[in-house]
């Protein structure tokens, strides 16, 4: 059976950590390792699961450093990066039945829909005319859960750049897209999510006009510097083909 690695970060916001954590516990198996990293920096946000504290440098630095730790041990055959703000979880062991579906339809990626419409990209919602899963060459990272082998070449790519989260969920999108590999999206899984409630509980030093900015910025110089503008202007016309479906 499939060995799986599944990332919850924690930043201030302990509780509702602790309420996926339990609520994921009802929903996993023995071959699922939940990590919950915690990089609070008040006692009041700390999480009561936690079992490594780090030092916060961003969502996607965070969850970058750790990957990098996880993927060298070879020990696991997917990982989840889990926003802490994923609620209304399946029942049954969805995360097993996700990566079940992957492997039987050769996709590196795959990812519950979003119920909640507005807290994420339309591309998440569910498409009521389709029944199953839909081929994607993007998906917005709630809840992705990738396999060993895109993570370890994605890896060599992934840097600081990408610190502040916007921009790793194209890097394996056109990761992907150049190596000709799926990703899907269940329509029948799906998990909520709420709207940018991790950064309005936060009080980031950065307001979010600007948090956006440096992150947008940073993802396309990165995606550029490592695929060139031709492969990645040929992925950003594929994404508006698909987004328009």
């Amino acid at each position: 059976m499939d060995k799986i690695c599944c990332l919850i970060l924690n930043y201030n916001l302990g509780r509702m950590t602790d309420k996926l954590f339990e609520e994921l516990h009802l929903c996993i198996d023995s071959d699922t390792n939940v990590i919950v990293l915690d990089a609070s920096d008040k006692l009041s946000g700390l999480s009561i699961f936690a079992n490594k504290r780090i030092e916060d440098d961003y969502y996607g630095e965070n969850f970058r450093k750790e990957l990098e730790i996880q993927v060298a041990k070879n020990e696991y055959d997917w990982y989840i990066m889990m926003s802490n703000d994923i609620y209304n979880l399946p029942k049954m062991n969805w995360i097993r039945n996700l990566t079940d579906l992957a492997n039987r339809q050769n996709a590196v990626i795959v990812t519950p829909h979003i119920n909640k419409e507005g807290t994420s990209h339309r591309v998440m919602h569910r498409h009521n005319d389709v029944y199953g899963f839909r081929y994607v060459n993007w998906i917005d990272f709630q809840t992705p859960i990738i396999h060993h082998s895109i993570m370890k070449e994605a890896l060599k790519k992934w840097d600081n750049t990408l610190k502040y989260g916007w921009g790793i969920d194209s890097l394996f999108g056109i990761e992907c897209y150049n190596r000709g590999l799926n990703i899907i999206i269940s329509d029948e899984i799906g998990v909520c999510h709420y709207d940018k409630k991790t950064f309005k509980e936060n009080e980031d030093k950065l307001s979010l006009q600007q948090y956006r900015q440096r992150a947008m910025t940073g993802e396309r110089v990165f995606l550029i510097k490592h695929y060139g503008e031709a492969l990645y202007n040929d992925w950003i016309r594929n994404l508006r083909t698909m987004e328009s479906k």
